[in-house]
Order: C-alpha cells, then sequence, then structure tokens
C-alpha cells in the first residue's frame, strides 16, 4: 500500500502543471517537476524516501496527460501514467484504479481527496510556496482513519 500511495501521491500534484485556469493559478508553469519525498507513520517516523521527475503534456484546452517516475530508497522504480483535466473550481485526476477532486482556494492552495478503493484513499494538501516550488502533505486513510503521511516537495527540474 505505501509504494501505491506514493505514486499516486507525486502523480495527481506534480501532474497538474500549468493545464488549466483553476490548476493554472495553483501551478507553476513549467512542464517537467523533479522533486523529492518521504512517508511517515503515525508516530512521524519516516519510512520511505523517494525521488520523482513528471513530464506533463497537454491534451486539451483543459486536461493533461503525466507521466511520472518514481524511485524509492530501496532502488525500485515505478512509472505511472494519469490525465487531469481542470474543473471549476479545481481539478479532477484519473488513473487506472484510483481518481480524485480537489478544490483550489486561491493563493497557491488547494485541498482534495483521492480514492483507490472503497475504503483506502489519501487526503491532500497542496501549498504553492513560490513561482517555482510547492510542497504536498497527504494523509493516506483507511476506513477513514489514519495511516500516515506523505510529503513531498518539487520544482522545475532545470533549477535543481
Amino acid at each position: 500500500m505505501l509504494k501505491k500511495a506514493l505514486c499516486i501521491a507525486v502523480m495527481s500534484l506534480t501532474s497538474a502543471g500549468a493545464a488549466t485556469a483553476a490548476w493554472a493559478s495553483a501551478m507553476p508553469a513549467p512542464r517537467t517537476f523533479c522533486g523529492t519525498g518521504a512517508a511517515y507513520d503515525l508516530q512521524g517516523q519516516a519510512t520511505q524516501t523517494f525521488t520523482f521527475v513528471t513530464v506533463n503534456t497537454p491534451v486539451a484546452a483543459t486536461a493533461m496527460a503525466s507521466h511520472t517516475t518514481l524511485t524509492y530508497s530501496d532502488g525500485t522504480t515505478k512509472v505511472t501514467d494519469q490525465t487531469i483535466t481542470d474543473t471549476a473550481q479545481g481539478f479532477k485526476v484519473d488513473a487506472a484504479g484510483w481518481s480524485g477532486d480537489a478544490l483550489c482556494f486561491g493563493n497557491g492552495l488547494c485541498q482534495g481527496y483521492l480514492k483507490e478503493s472503497a475504503s483506502q484513499g489519501l487526503a491532500l494538501t497542496y501549498v504553492r510556496d513560490s513561482e517555482d516550488t510547492y510542497r504536498i502533505l497527504l494523509t493516506r486513510l483507511e476506513n477513514g482513519q489514519a495511516q500516515g503521511f506523505i510529503k513531498e516537495v518539487a520544482s522545475p527540474c532545470e533549477k535543481r
């Protein structure tokens, strides 16, 4: 579950970059992002670290395809794809096996939920710190109970 949650988390939030108006106001403009992250247990102990690269490609006026490669601290990698579509006040995420929605509130702040199954999902908070950097905090949930946390930070690859 942890590696799948990490993959879902990274893709959902790095992918939305600048496709459409509502999400574009919260995401930096470059379309390739590099980042780092870590997963934590309920006591705040790091249990996994990872790096990622996400490439976003517009596929319509209000949607983009996203291709993400994650590399975990144990050296394993996972590649995943998804589609991000703008909505009136945020964005929708669709990928094989899960989907979700988020609302954006201006000033680079978005909140949402990504559903993996009837009992599992991720609550997410996205904060854009500057034109080039953003942070994400996710809470892994099972049957509505927190199971752990994931934090990420990313910026355009050419600025790292």
